[in-house]
Parts: structure tokens; sequence; C-alpha cells
């Protein structure tokens, strides 16, 4: 079969269906013989084994609109991108041509959507825009002797995000001194101009100011750039210590998620007004659109998507009698977002922070704990999934942190149990849209529709009532 389908790239054979075309991207070392001849022009002879390195590190796909792939090719980033329909994809400046995909090519950091990001990569460029950007430089104390940029993450036609280390030295002394910051470069200049001022804001917040919760402090906006720049925070990763296996949880996980219930708490009381609203009913429409996408490869994982999201959208109403409330929310709240030290707690990336329900948060949290057991029992082809039970203590114990850090209406239990499944049928999207041929999809939609079996009847008095217990998982 694989001998059969490169022949068909080399013999220029009727184009590939949608399906089997992005099972042939998900096969680096298959596709990369195609890669260097769209970028360096090498002949492709069918047949010819790929001796370098091809992995697939970033995979984005929405059945019948469009697909990107991010590929590390020997030692460089290389971005695949298709959109359906075939005909009416346009060709971008600085991209190559792919026609057996129908696949537009491009090295990083030539990225269309990004066209800055080449000069943000520049030292030079860096340099010079923090000289006359950064108070300590602009004040005479010090100056800026080296820079040097590194890209750390990279998100196809979103964001880059950059550590710039800095050598600085000292007017009065003469002394060299380091300094790391992290840089990070939009797709939208107004994206990075409502980062950078939503950051500002909970950086000089009541909580922040106090220590209960770590934040990032922004330094400057670079606007030629689209990049804000801030400084770096030290702990270590809460998702370190979560791993749940069936042999236990790591002993530090119970203090990790106290303190970090306790400082997303104090993000949602600071008081602060995001930019923007992040309606949950609008999103329930998309998980219901997308899912029906998702027929297009896997007809019952779409059919079980666009059921829970029915089923979710049905309750809204309940939200409403369990207290919803509208406050500042992170927007992406997992336990990759929390850094623990002895200094306190650190929340990192508000890149998707807006106005919502606290209860969101809380239960993407549940979800992502949801999806770690989730993910350990489809490892084991489901045969053992006694790592279930240390998640669902996790959850509860995250759970019941969070509301004795502040005052929450009783009905805030159940507002978080909506959101965890609500959650996961987020999740199940986009575990789909990274490995369309996955088993794991399926298991998280199932696990949302439990986790939603378990709230109770439309009933107001019986809502609070039960909403004052303990979560039962």
């Amino acid at each position: 079969m694989k001998t059969d389908l490169v022949s068909r790239w080399a013999l220029d054979a009727p184009p590939l269906q949608e399906k089997e075309r992005i099972s042939l991207l998900l096969r680096p070392r298959a596709v990369a013989p195609l890669l260097l001849q769209a970028l360096e022009g090498k002949d492709f002879q069918p047949g010819t084994p790929f001796r370098g390195e091809c992995k697939v590190r970033d995979f984005k796909y929405e059945p019948g609109e469009y697909c990107s792939v991010l590929y590390q090719l020997n030692n460089r980033w290389v971005i695949g991108f298709i959109k359906w329909p075939l005909e009416e994809q346009a060709h971008e400046r600085h991209t190559k041509w792919i026609p057996a995909l129908s696949m537009q090519v491009y090295a990083f950091p030539e990225e269309p959507a990004l066209p800055m990001l080449t000069s943000a990569l520049d030292p030079e460029v860096v340099k010079n825009a923090l000289s006359a950007a950064l108070p300590e430089i602009q004040s005479g104390e010090t100056r800026i002797i080296q820079c040097r940029v590194t890209p750390i993450r990279f998100r196809p036609g979103k964001r880059c995000t950059l550590r710039i280390e800095l050598w600085l030295r000292e007017t009065g002394t003469g002394h060299l001194r380091p300094l790391v910051l992290y840089g990070k470069v939009y797709h939208k200049l107004d994206k990075a101009r409502s980062v950078y001022k939503e950051m500002q804001l909970l950086s000089d917040s009541r909580a922040a100011r106090e220590g209960r919760v770590i934040l990032a402090p922004p330094r400057v906006m670079i606007e030629d750039l689209a990049m804000v720049v801030q400084g770096s925070v030290d702990g270590d990763l809460l998702e370190t210590v979560l791993t749940c296996r069936t042999a236990g949880c790591e002993p530090r996980a119970e203090q990790g998620l106290q303190l970090a219930a306790a400082a997303l708490s104090a993000v949602h009381h600071s008081g602060i007004k995001a930019g923007r609203e992040r309606p949950i009913a609008t999103e329930l429409v998309r998980f219901q659109h997308r899912g029906r996408n998702i027929g297009r490869v896997n007809p019952a994982l779409a059919e079980s998507i666009v059921s829970c999201a029915q089923a979710l959208a049905s309750r809204l109403d309940d939200l409403e009698e369990w207290g919803a409330e509208l406050t500042i929310v992170h927007g992406d709240c997992k336990p990759s977002q929390f850094l623990t030290s002895l200094g306190g707690t650190a929340i990192l990336d508000f890149d998707h922070v807006g106005m919502a329900d606290p209860a969101v948060d809380v239960g993407t949290f549940l979800a992502t704990l949801r999806q770690m057991a989730c993910r350990q029992a489809y490892r084991t082809r489901g045969k053992d999934r006694t790592c279930f039970a240390p998640a669902k203590d996790l959850e509860e114990l995250f759970l019941s942190a969070y509301c004795e850090a502040g005052e929450v209406h009783p009905g805030f239990r159940n507002r978080a149990i909506w959101y965890e499944s609500a959650g996961l049928v987020r999740k199940a999207i986009r575990a789909f849209e990274r490995s369309p041929f996955s088993g794991l999809p399926m298991a998280l939609v199932a696990e949302a529709e439990t986790i939603l079996e378990m709230l109770p009847a439309s009933q107001p008095y019986a809502s609070s009532q039960t909403s004052r217990g303990s979560l039962t998982l």
C-alpha cells in the first residue's frame, strides 16, 4: 500500500481523497522526500528510502476546511498547508507547491500569517527594539551588549514564543549580568495589544501585589513586531507531579493542586474586566458544526460529539439556577499553565483571557485531569482503567480546594461538572484534529457523557441541595 501511494505521487495519478491525503501527511518519513523536492528541488525517486530525520511536531485538521502540519525536517521546521475546496486554495508568497498533495509548503520562519516573524528572530532587530523600550536601558543604567533569540514554540498561523537572552553591562560598575525574557509574536497586532493590556491589568491587581498569585511581568509591547515581551518566572510545572498511573499519584500533587486552586480563585476575584466575553452557548454551536464536519472521516465520533453538545445545550438554563456569574477567566486553564515554587504559585499564558463564568476554568482543569486518565487507559487499550481512581481523587481535591479558597454559590459544583463535560467535548474535538485516526477522541466524549449524567434533574431546589455535597466521581 505504501509503495503504491508513493508511486501515485510520482506518476501524477488522480488526486488522493481527503481521508487518504490526511493519512499520508501523518507519515512524515514518506512525505519527507516530497518536502525536499519542493523546497530544494531535489529529485524524487519512488521507492528511495529517506535517511534523514522527519517528525510531526504539530498537526491541525478541520475536515472539509483546512489542514496544517508542522514537520521537523532534519534541523529545521517545515510547514505544510492544505485548504478545501482545493481549487480555491491561494498560493501565498514564500510558499512552494506539492501538486500530488495540493499542499503549500514553506520553511520556518517564512510564515505568511506572521510576516513580522523573520524580523523578530533577528537578534540585532530585537536588541535595538528592546534598547528603545526597556526602562533600564532608556534611563542609561545599563546597555545591551549581546542578544540571542531562540524559538521555543510555534503554532502555525497563530503565534511563536521566543526565548530572549540578553547580556547587560551596568553603566556605573561595568559589571555584566544576564537577563532572560520571553517574547510572543502574534498573527494580529490587535491580539498582541489586547494580551499586553490584560497582562498589565492582572499584574497590577491586588491579588498579584499581595502575592496570592504570581504572574510573568509584562515588560514591553513592540508594535512593529506584534510582540509582547514579558519577564520570566521560576517554579516547577504542576503537570509534572500529576502522574495518574495505576501505581498511584505523586505525593506533591495534593499541595500543588491546593495552591493552584487558590491562585486561580485569586485571579477570578481580582475584579479585573477583560476586553471580550466568551459565551459558552456560542461555543456549543461550534461544537456541533465541527462535529458534523468530523463525520466526513469518522461518522460515529461525529454523532457522539453532536449528541453530547446538544445535551449540554439543553442544560444551559440550569447554569443560571446554579448561580452563573461573570468574571475574568484564564480561558485555557490546565496543569501545564501553573508553576509552583517556595515563593508561591504562578499562572502562565493569558492568550485566551476573557469574561465568562469562573466555573469554565475549574471545569476545564478538571477535564484535563480526566483526559490524563483517559490517555493512560487508552494506552493500555482499555484493559486497565484503575488509573481513573487517582484522577477522580485529584478532581475532587482541586474542586474542593477552589470552593474553600473563596465564597462560591451553592450551585458552583454543578456548574463545574457541566463545564467539565463541555471541556471534554472540546478536548475530544482537538484530539481528533491532532490525531484523526486515534480512538482517544471517542473515549473523551464517552467520559463527557458520563459526567453530564451525574448532574441532578432540572429542579432549582434539588440542584442547590445537591451542590452542597461532595463530588462523587
